[in-house]
Parts: C-alpha cells; sequence; structure tokens
C-alpha cells in the first residue's frame, strides 16, 4: 500500500498509469513491474508485503475511501474497557498467495486495553483520531491523514472518542 502525504505520483505498468494526490493511496501488485513518477517534494508512506508462496498478482489499484463496507467483527469483549464498537470494513485488495489483506475500515467510538496487537498493520487515518498507547505509559495520538505502523505483537491500546476511518494493510 502506498498512501500519499504531500504531492502527487504517476503510477504506471504494463496495463495503465493511475495518478494519486495528497490523502490517496493504491496498491502495487506484487510482481507488477512499475515506474513511479513523482512531483517535486512528494512525501509518501508505503509497506511491502514479502511472504507470498504463489503465483505474482500485478497490476495497480487506486483505493476509494468512500468505499461500501459491510458489517466485520468488533474486538473481543473481553479486552474492551468500553461498549463493543460497531465496526464495518471492506477488503478492497488480497493477495491469496500471502495473507496480505488492504482496504478500508470503520468504527463507531471504543476503548480497549493494552494487548499485543495481533498482526503486523499499516494504517491511514482517513477519518477521525485515536490514541494508541502502551499500558501505562507513552502514548501516540493519529490523526486524519496520518500513517502508522504497529508490528506484530506490539503492546497497544486502543482509544476512539469519535468515528474513526482508515485505510489498512494487514498480514
Amino acid at each position: 500500500m502506498l498512501v500519499m502525504h504531500r504531492g502527487s505520483v504517476t503510477l504506471t505498468s504494463g496495463t495503465g498509469s493511475i495518478t494519486i494526490s495528497t490523502g490517496e493511496s493504491a496498491v502495487i501488485g506484487r510482481g507488477t513491474q512499475v515506474r513511479i513518477e513523482a512531483q517535486p517534494d512528494s512525501l509518501w508512506a508505503f509497506c511491502v508485503s514479502t511472504q507470498a508462496n504463489g503465483p505474482d498478482k500485478p497490476g495497480i489499484t487506486a483505493l476509494d475511501r468512500l468505499a461500501m463496507l459491510t458489517p466485520s467483527s468488533p474486538p473481543d469483549p473481553a479486552i474492551m474497557i468500553s461498549a463493543l464498537p460497531q465496526c464495518r470494513s471492506n477488503n478492497l485488495f488480497e493477495d491469496t498467495a500471502s495473507t496480505l489483506r488492504i482496504g478500508v475500515w470503520d468504527s463507531t467510538p471504543y476503548e480497549r486495553i493494552s494487548r499485543p496487537h495481533k498482526i503486523h498493520e499499516l494504517m491511514n487515518l482517513i477519518e477521525g483520531s485515536v490514541v494508541l498507547s502502551l499500558e501505562n505509559g507513552p502514548s501516540l495520538t493519529v490523526n486524519t491523514g496520518d500513517t502508522v505502523f504497529v508490528a506484530q505483537g506490539a503492546p497497544c491500546k486502543w482509544t476512539s472518542t469519535g468515528y474513526v476511518r482508515k485505510f489498512y494493510a494487514v498480514t
């Protein structure tokens, strides 16, 4: 997943090209021969999954921040401090030769205890804010437009006081 923070880039492959600008995201599928042309002073974040054990999945996919979402499982009630939230998601890209899933997720406000993060996750907040913190330790406020990586196993508490919508890349 490539997330644009400033400027724009044009991604060109054998099947065409797309341009993404500030606040937009795209996926460059495994095995894609791609040319990246960036505007001067462009800034982006990205993550790469190298765990595949099957055929490549080439192509470039723009991610729709307004994608339709369907109900998804809320966090385990055993880890909740607040009431269970209403969560929805849409996997916009999946690589079946690996565990990589990329998409959009949203949730009503909630708070959960600090626990080891179950997966590697790059998240980019499309709307809202969340405080990620260690139990009785430092915290990081992630706001709309921010991108953060949470490693699998990292102890992490989640606190959101309003609606949150994010792009995610998980494996």
